[in-house]
């Protein structure tokens, strides 16, 4: 069974309908699209302030290696030095730069004694002159070091041939030196015949790095970290973290990702992970390569995905938010011009109806420059000639009426002559019908007449030929 709706239901249910459909999905799409765009915003945002913090990181670390490295290649004259005086003149030169720069933590170097004392018989053996600070005061001591064999640590210096930073270690206690740090190494060796010389080199403390690191912090709950070449945490807002190998740290990430791998080739990567909490992270890598060197280095950031999308979900609720506002404006605003239009259609019904029934006086009083307007004017107009056509036709039957009565009553007098001339067509009548009956008799007496005669005439023709004969 059918339901009837009237106009205005019928626009709200179909038009408000059809537009709240429409507004839904082209609203939803929208909010999607602006979720995605700012879920991809914050990465962006995340990653720009990753590349800044990893370029900034670069210029400080390449700034401090260029000077190593200008320093290990004016260095390369030391054979037109007696080593006496050689030292004597670089150790000056070494307080002066390390004066000039105070934040380098510690400036220190180590020549091989084989390659700059001909009288030195022993495979190994090395003077270094050491600088650093202590309560402000700068401090430096030269001393020989490795006389009955090297370290492992400075095997591995020696076996370096190009500028390099090393990895994390503990600093090695100097005789005089009060405290012990993490630090990293920016060393630059001079090199002769492919042969190990010296190394000059910058000490930097994690701790320094981790001033840096703890700056970078892109998003509430987020926070970067350093890694060097082989995968040490060498910065890290959880000091626990510091020197300890980032495949133990993040042992499923590097399985699955192969993080330290990718931080060895030096590439940029990014993926999402879970922590301990089972709450999603993203995490992404900027390498750090030094400048002279070929083990780069990468600074990460952290960042929550819950924290990445708060602000897309803001956003989408806020777009939801103004959307049904819009939603119910339009309601609002399709109501309105739909009972303006019905109210306009249900008083043109109430004059229709009022002509129907015969009233003729009967006005449609709409105040409107529109369609509707036009319409009511044109009704109007309408009743206003059949108005003057009824009053026209009233005068006609009034004429109609007089000339009826005029001729009724010529028609009475019609009637009244017809009678009397009835009357004397009954006498004339009845007057002929005796003159016929007479004629009649007449004529039947002629007949009789007439057959007497006929026999008398017979009779006297008979009596003649009887005459004749005799």
């Amino acid at each position: 069974m059918g339901v009837n709706l009237k106009i205005q239901q019928k626009v709200q249910l179909f038009i408000i309908g059809a537009s709240i459909i429409i507004y839904a999905i082209a609203l939803g799409y929208i909010s999607i699209n602006a979720r995605t765009k700012a879920y991809n915003d914050a990465i962006e945002s995340a990653n720009q302030h990753l590349n800044e913090a990893a370029s900034n990181l670069k210029s400080m670390m390449d700034t401090d290696m260029a000077k190593v490295k200008s320093l290990a290649d004016a260095f390369s004259i030391y054979k037109e030095y007696p080593k006496d005086e050689w030292q004597d003149m670089i150790h000056k030169m070494y307080y002066n730069i390390y004066q000039n720069n105070p934040h380098i933590y510690g400036l220190w170097d180590s020549w091989e004694l084989n390659m700059i004392d001909p009288e030195w018989d022993r495979p190994t053996g090395r003077v270094s002159n050491s600088f650093w600070r202590e309560n402000g005061v700068i401090r430096d001591i030269t001393e020989l070091r490795s006389l009955d064999g090297d370290s492992e640590l400075y095997l591995e210096t020696k076996s370096t041939l190009i500028p390099s930073v090393n990895e994390p270690y503990m600093d090695v206690q100097t005789e005089g030196k009060t405290e012990t740090l993490l630090m990293i190494s920016l060393e630059a060796p001079i090199v002769e015949n492919n042969q190990f010389v010296a190394v000059i080199a910058f000490d930097i403390t994690l701790e320094q790095l981790q001033d840096i690191v703890v700056k970078i912090n892109p998003f509430e709950g987020s926070y970067a970290y350093l890694v060097s070449n082989l995968g040490i945490i060498a910065g890290h807002p959880n000091k626990e973290l510091l020197n300890q190998s980032i495949t133990e740290v993040f042992p499923e990430d590097c399985k699955e990702y192969n993080v330290d791998k990718n931080i060895q080739e030096g590439k940029i990567f990014n993926y999402i992970s879970k922590d301990k909490d089972g709450n999603d992270i993203y995490y992404s890598y900027m390498p750090v390569k030094v400048v002279y060197t070929d083990t780069p280095w990468s600074v990460a950031v952290s960042v929550p995905i819950k924290t990445i999308m708060f602000e897309a979900n803001r956003n989408f609720r806020i777009s939801m938010f103004i959307g049904v506002i819009g939603l119910i404006i339009l309601a609002i605003i399709i109501s309105v011009i739909s009972k303006t239009i019905t109210t306009a259609l249900k008083k043109g019904v109430i004059f229709a109806q009022n002509v129907a029934d015969g009233d003729l006086t009967a006005t449609f009083d709409i105040k409107q420059k529109d369609e509707i307007g036009d319409l009511a004017n044109a009704l109007n107009q309408m009743v206003l000639k059949l108005r003057e056509i009824v009053v026209s036709v009233n005068i006609s039957a009034e004429n109609i009426t007089s000339a009826s009565h005029e001729m009724s009553s010529n028609a009475q007098q019609m009637s009244l002559g017809a009678n009397q001339q009835a009357s004397s067509a009954e006498e004339v009548s009845s007057s002929m019908q005796e003159m016929v009956s007479n004629i009649q008799q007449n004529n039947e007496n002629a007949q009789q007449t007439e057959q007497i005669v006929v026999r008398t005439a017979e009779g006297i023709k008979k009596g003649s030929s009887s005459s004749e004969v005799s």
